[in-house]
């Protein structure tokens, strides 16, 4: 288009397609930065060890209810599994068995021991080992030492890592199931959903027909399609598949024959990882450049774009990865094309936008009832918009689209800044009064109340928020509780909440 342009001599064109290409080449390097960890080395030590503590503590006084949040990936699973060519109907039974299990109960059907083992072969369900289900919410950065163990069990207490790998664990099954369903088949009489999944992994007709149909573990009766299956294959069968694959070659290199193991395996294996991480939004090296930006921690820029972009990954996310499938995912890589020439998928966009509402408002009275509120009215209109918002992977920053954004404290910008730059708003409050001679106690009292750690664990929250954070900030700024129930009041009785008494 550019070269077209430059021939016409049409200026308007030739800047604006110079631009593109220029900002498309920024983000391919920004895209390489973050695969060769260049991104996740300090620019220097000392800021960045600091940063990652800040952000660290923000992790663990405000994710609490994060797991609350998650139950719209519910949804998400089974429009993915749906993608992949399963029943709807068994990719919902499947997401819910996974919930069951991650409570310690076995459901119908399932009774052996050798379901996780299905799930380590298939290196899925290891956040919990990792520590870094954290990324689903906050910048995808690597913590060390006591910092790692804070953030690990932080997240294990407050069930965002067992649901995790609970939910992964059980898509994973599911799809290996799948295939390996149709193992018996040649590739061009699989469905045609699993065509384009295993086409999209770089295993067309031959590595189907000579290796993956035949990576097969048996488990309770049924097929599943197992990558570490192929390690065990002979080298004749990937020198046939070279011969056939390269037929004007008589020999090959056992060297050559290794690595064509390792490429056939990693492609099965990277198949099951990228679907998965679809299933369960996870962020990967696309939402990882679009939040750092090629910056370094602990350069200015690197810990400001950090700060900024934290609980900002999953809302990124959801909207690259499931938006984008749906939108995208069946050939159309532009935008009107999915739109205007009918690729996009309308239906699943139907599904997930009415499926997520529903489960956003269950979010929504699931979160009231963890801070001890009373749970909203579904009888109202402006509910079923904080629902939207909330199943929409909005979360906090739905509240501007909603009008509420001052009822968490902070203003517009500073809400949208992040959370630790966010809380300037106070510390400048507090700064002010002590400047005016007068008691900073009722905004230091908030800061720590914001920045207590663990007492925001959802199955806690209530209970410490009354029994301890209400009353400190009473006993520092006598009234306070008076006043907070009645602006909850006032605010609740116009966004759908159950009028007290």
């Amino acid at each position: 288009a550019l070269e077209k342009a430059t021939r016409e001599g049409d200026t308007k064109n030739i800047n604006r397609l110079k631009k593109e290409l220029e900002g498309e080449q920024t983000f391919l390097w920004n895209l390489f930065k973050e695969i060769d960890g260049t991104t996740r080395i300090p620019g220097n030590i000392t800021g960045a060890r600091i940063s990652q503590g800040v952000r660290s503590s923000q992790n663990v006084s405000k994710l609490g209810l994060a797991v609350i949040s998650s139950i719209t990936d519910i949804p998400n699973l089974a429009l993915e599994l749906q993608y992949q060519g399963i029943n709807p109907i068994k990719a919902y039974m499947q997401a819910f068995k996974s919930v069951v299990r991650m409570a310690g109960f076995s459901p119908i059907g399932k009774r052996g021991s050798d379901y996780r083992n299905i799930a380590y072969r298939l290196g899925v369900g290891i956040h919990g080992m990792l520590g870094d289900a954290h990324s689903r919410f906050s910048a995808w950065d690597t913590v060390p030492g006591v910092i790692s163990k804070i953030n690990q069990n932080y997240f294990k207490l407050n069930l965002l890592t067992p649901w995790t790998d609970a939910l992964q664990t059980g898509a994973a099954h599911m799809m290996s199931e799948n295939l390996g369903r149709q193992s018996g088949r040649v590739f061009s009489k699989l469905d045609s959903k699993s065509q384009r999944a295993m086409e999209m992994a770089g295993l067309g007709e031959l590595e189907w027909n000579m290796l993956v149909s035949k990576s097969v573990y048996k488990s309770e009766g049924n097929n599943f399609i197992v990558p570490d299956v192929l390690e065990n294959f002979g080298d004749d069968v990937f020198k046939s598949y070279l011969a056939k694959k390269q037929p004007q070659r008589k020999t090959f290199s056992q060297e050559e024959v290794l690595r064509t193991k390792k490429d056939i395996s990693g492609k099965l294996s990277g198949y099951y990882q990228d679907r998965i991480e679809h299933a369960v939004p996870m962020p990967g090296v696309w939402e990882r450049a679009a939040m750092n930006q090629g910056t370094k921690d602990g350069t200015p820029l690197g810990v400001a774009m950090r700060l900024f972009m934290q609980f900002k990954s999953f809302p990124l996310t959801v909207s690259h990865k499931t938006l984008g499938r749906e939108l995208h995912g069946r050939g159309k890589a532009v935008f009107k094309d999915g739109k205007i020439r009918g690729s996009a998928n309308w239906t699943g966009l139907t599904h997930l936008i009415a499926a997520t509402t529903v489960l956003g408002g269950v979010a929504l009275m699931l979160k009231d009832i963890a801070k001890g509120k009373q749970p909203r009215d579904m009888n109202n209109n402006a509910f079923w918009v904080q629902a939207f918002t909330q199943g929409g992977g909005l979360g906090l920053y739905g509240d501007f689209f909603l009008g509420n954004w001052n009822r968490h404290g902070f203003s517009a910008l500073s809400s949208l800044a992040g959370p630790t730059i966010g809380q300037f708003d106070t510390l400048a409050q507090a700064m002010t009064k002590a400047g005016k001679l007068e008691s900073p106690l009722h905004h230091i009292g908030k800061l720590m109340g914001n920045n207590f750690p663990y007492t925001g664990l959802f199955y806690l929250r209530a209970a410490t928020d009354y029994a301890i954070m209400f009353n400190l900030q009473e006993m520092v700024n006598p009234g306070y509780l008076a006043r907070r129930e009645g602006r909850w009041r006032k605010e609740e009785e116009g966004s759908g909440v159950r009028k007290i008494g």
